[in-house]
């Protein structure tokens, strides 16, 4: 692959650059002022734009398997693309769930000729630990643990000592208690409205807790935290086991319980959208530096699904993938979450948490993994215009600033203005546990 620049104000290190950075063979070759790019090296220009490294997202759900009619690997990693996501890790509670190497085998099977951004695999907890440690080994990310299973783990020594005899196992966990939930649903009518108090803050606190007992010292990754109960937790928590991080998502930043009540099942998400001074809370963590990974549990679903009346019938979860850089920035400014930290959030600090390598950072030898932004484009969110399956949003409607314009993986600008550009060109990326 012959040399490329591409130019604008580019993101280096923690702050912008007016400069040129020069790609060649999937990889950046150099960073230069624009005016020392030599003549023969084509250039395209993209002003007083924004160009980032290319997103990472260590929490999705691309589903597949026999769930391909709300998302598949290929459409998923559409939207993944057309957010600005070049990485994304995605979960494993698919049908069959990935939670063995037979099942990690068979996911990136499906995968091949049909990802358009590069994605890693959560391994899940499968009845024998034994066999989710193996797929673990052979390069899953992390074992996912949800709340039933941090509850099994809890009354199950022997599990319990078969996950934690390994020193290097890397968990990831969904912190809410199931009985606690179940408690107050036979207390609180169960409707969609009353989610976040079926579900409320102090489940999560509770599972946050539990975790914390049960996996102390172990390197643990707390997913989506939304309440200011289980923020102050973790943060405490944190200051004393570095081995001890969090993520919040772009829902949980930018939207309150009020959208659930104006939307009903649509707006449905596990931990549920909470208060404003929830949000306030993981806003002021992510200013001062203390939130590892934004990220957008991207969890779709069939329209049909959602709209259903039945409390526990109705699906959690909505695509994201597609709504986080316009959601983040509109809040960027209006100045409620400081833009450094936003990015940062989005590129190399999950990558390095994750030992994603050779991403989230624009330097000599990284990988050319690009995403240029007009940081002030003003449009509103539809979507029926989602590349994702799930043609629906909590974000549907608003009027929103940035928008992502391009996108580069590994040196081939591979999304342009609404449109895919080219063949999917993802790889399936795999951790060393050997390193």
């Amino acid at each position: 692959m012959s040399e490329l620049a591409i130019s604008g104000r580019v993101w280096i290190g923690r702050e912008f650059h007016e400069a040129a950075v020069i790609l060649k063979e999937g990889r950046i070759l150099e960073i230069l002022p624009k005016s020392s790019v030599p003549l023969n090296v084509p250039l395209i220009d993209f002003g007083n734009n924004l160009i980032l490294p290319g997103l990472v997202d260590v929490h999705v759900h691309l589903r597949d398997f026999e769930q391909s009619y709300k998302e598949d690997f290929s459409s998923g990693t559409k939207a993944a693309i057309a957010g600005g996501y070049t990485t994304v890790l995605t979960m494993p509670n698919t049908k069959p769930p990935i939670s063995s190497l037979e099942m990690l085998q068979s996911a990136k099977e499906r995968t091949k000729d049909k990802i358009f951004c590069d994605v890693g695999f959560h391994i899940g907890l499968n009845e024998n630990p034994t066999n989710s440690i193996k797929a673990l080994m052979e390069g899953g990310f992390s074992i996912k643990l949800y709340p039933e299973d941090i509850m099994l783990i809890s009354k199950d020594r022997e599990k319990k000592e078969i996950l934690t005899k390994e020193e290097k196992i890397f968990f990831t966990a969904h912190c809410e208690d199931l009985e606690r939930i179940e408690a107050n649903k036979a207390k609180i009518e169960n409707k969609v409205e009353n989610h976040s108090m079926i579900r409320d803050e102090i489940a999560e606190l509770n599972g946050v807790e539990l975790c914390l007992k049960l996996l102390k010292l172990k390197n643990l990754h707390i997913v989506h935290v939304s309440s200011s109960l289980a923020l102050k937790r973790l943060i405490g928590e944190s200051e004393l086991d570095k081995k001890l991080t969090f993520e919040v998502t772009v829902h949980h930043l930018a939207l309150t319980k009020k959208r659930v009540e104006e939307l009903k099942g649509i707006a449905k998400t596990n931990p549920p959208l909470r208060s404003e001074e929830d949000v306030l809370a993981l806003r002021k963590a992510l200013n001062e530096g203390k939130v590892t990974a934004i990220v957008t549990d991207h969890a779709p679903h069939s329209i049909e699904e959602k709209k259903l009346e039945e409390y526990d019938s109705i699906p959690s979860g909505f695509p994201g993938l597609e709504t986080a850089i316009p959601a983040l920035l509109t809040l960027v400014k209006l100045g409620a979450i400081s833009l450094e930290e936003t990015i940062l959030a989005l590129t190399s600090k999950p990558a390095k948490r994750f030992q994603i390598h050779n991403v989230g950072e624009i330097k000599r030898n990284s990988f050319a993994n690009l995403t240029v932004v007009k940081q002030n484009e003003k449009w509103k969110i539809k979507s029926s215009n989602f590349l994702s399956k799930a043609k629906f949003s909590p974000f549907e409607n608003m009027e929103v600033v940035g928008k992502v314009i391009a996108v580069f993986l590994r040196g081939e600008k591979v999304f342009e203005e609404g449109s895919i550009l080219s063949n999917p060109k993802g790889r399936v990326i795999i951790k060393n546990w050997n390193l």
